[in-house]
């Protein structure tokens, strides 16, 4: 009863997405049945549901209609979709023709692609022709939203007497009809070196008994025996995939299909860096600094920070998600302009580099230099020439800085300290000593004059 009762709860809800959902016009899938054409009386056969172009699918349930007196069901397996399965909750007989099939994905975020819903094991229990039909079909993707759908209605089987054939009535031969293998692969008819290869025979089947062998040969040297299995090549070429299969009277078929396999994608390397931080800084002071970075391979990222215009001063990162940030502080101990440079690699191939220019108690001067506080006591100390990179003498005296740009012992350029510190006022020569030399001899000559004028008069 506990059993019923969560059969009647799960399909209501996803009845009721049936009917309340919005539905979707495009992108609709497609749902048939595939199974042998013919059979004999009294041996096993398997019936898939498969589902072609579905997307993010989540859960379903279907009816499967048969005529009980021609066929009874053994199993119900779970399916298949791009190498995922694809489990069944819950089968049950409920009624004696009709099979009630739930399927429930979960903590699987979505399943898209093909493959089959379920695999159906039935046994033949007289000759006859058959018909199995899908009703009732609601499928469910991860926001509970019904997945609009195409159905190929009905699977013909034709049940043969064993005696079919044999036109004296006498009692037929001891003969074995072989089994039929079918194999699919996922992706194909391509795939990449190092990638896992989905490879599946359940849509083999035996017209007069079952299948009790699955051989797979990957055409690289290697095999596999299992119904499902995956395998990963690791050289590029064309590979001859062959399924063989045996049934249970020691009887084989086999099928063969050709699969490409492509060298691994062009390995990129990351995007030059984003250097995301201050411009200007003072000594001790610890700063944010944000680096990212963009793999179009999405492979892991790490990243290394030169300090300081030195190769010796460096910081490197763990590899880390791609287009994620990497956050890492830093403290100057000294005055100066300084550059940084940062780089990502994915392990194989280093970006460009990306620069970032950084002042630490310095101020720039337009285009002509900039002022180093070498002591952090707020007076700049030196003036360094942007052109040449020499330290140049400056003076502060009343709230003006004085910069000798050439170092020719004159001053070239004075600087309000308060108005505006990057903005040059006036670009005149100030305080040149022999200027100061002459005016001083013109002063004690003009009182000397003075005195020999006075003495003359007297």
């Amino acid at each position: 009863m506990e059993k019923k009762a969560k059969l009647t709860i799960i399909i209501i809800c996803l009845n009721l997405i049936l009917y309340w959902s919005p539905l979707a016009d495009e992108n609709r899938v497609l749902i048939e049945l595939h199974g042998p054409d013919e059979i004999l009386t009294g041996s096993m056969f398997y019936l898939s549901v498969n589902v072609t172009n579905i997307s993010s699918f989540d859960a379903a349930n279907f009816d499967v209609i048969f005529n009980e007196k021609y066929l009874t069901v053994i199993e119900v397996y779970n399916g298949n979709i791009n190498g995922k399965t694809i489990p069944v909750s819950m089968w049950d007989i409920i009624k004696k023709d009709t099979l009630r099939v739930i399927l429930n994905l979960p903590g699987i975020n979505g399943v898209s692609g093909n493959g089959t819903l379920a695999t159906i094991k039935f046994k033949t229990l007289s000759p006859g022709t058959v018909i199995i039909n899908l009703t009732n079909v609601v499928l469910a993707n991860i926001d509970s939203n019904q997945i609009p759908c195409d159905l190929i209605i009905g699977h013909k089987i034709k049940i043969l007497s064993k005696n079919d054939g044999n036109s004296d009535h006498s009692d037929p031969p001891d003969t074995n009809i072989k089994p039929i293998a079918n194999s699919s692969i996922i992706p194909y008819p391509t795939g990449i070196i190092g990638e896992p290869i989905f490879f599946s025979g359940i849509y083999s089947y035996d017209p007069d008994g079952y299948i009790t062998s699955y051989h797979w040969d990957f055409g690289d040297g290697t095999t596999g025996n299992q119904s499902n299995t995956t395998h990963i090549y690791n050289n590029s070429g064309s590979y001859k995939v062959t399924l063989t299969v045996e049934d249970n009277n020691q009887t084989q078929d086999n099928c063969e299909r050709m699969i490409h396999i492509n060298a691994n994608p062009i390995n990129k390397a990351p995007t030059p860096p984003i250097v995301n931080g201050p411009f200007n800084g003072t000594v001790g002071i610890s700063y944010n600094f944000t680096i990212q970075s963009y793999d179009s391979n999405n492979d892991s990222i790490q990243y290394q920070i030169y300090w300081n215009n030195d190769t010796n001063n460096l910081t490197t990162s763990e590899f880390i998600e791609n287009g994620k940030p990497f956050i890492i502080n830093h403290t100057w101990t000294s005055a100066g302009k300084v550059t940084i440079t940062a780089i990502s690699t994915d392990g194989h191939i280093t970006s460009e580099p990306t620069q970032k220019t950084i002042y630490i108690d310095t101020i720039v001067i337009e285009t002509i230099g900039y002022l180093i506080d070498y002591n952090t006591d707020g007076i700049y100390d030196h003036f360094i020439n942007m052109t040449t990179n020499k330290k140049n003498r400056v003076k502060y005296e009343d709230n003006l800085y004085y910069i000798d740009d050439n170092n020719d012992s004159q001053w070239d350029y004075y600087l309000s300290n308060k108005s505006d510190l990057i903005k040059i006022t006036t670009q005149q020569k100030k305080d040149v000593p022999y200027l100061e030399i002459i005016f001083i001899f013109l002063s004690i000559a003009s009182i000397t004059f003075i005195k020999y004028n006075k003495k003359l008069k007297r």
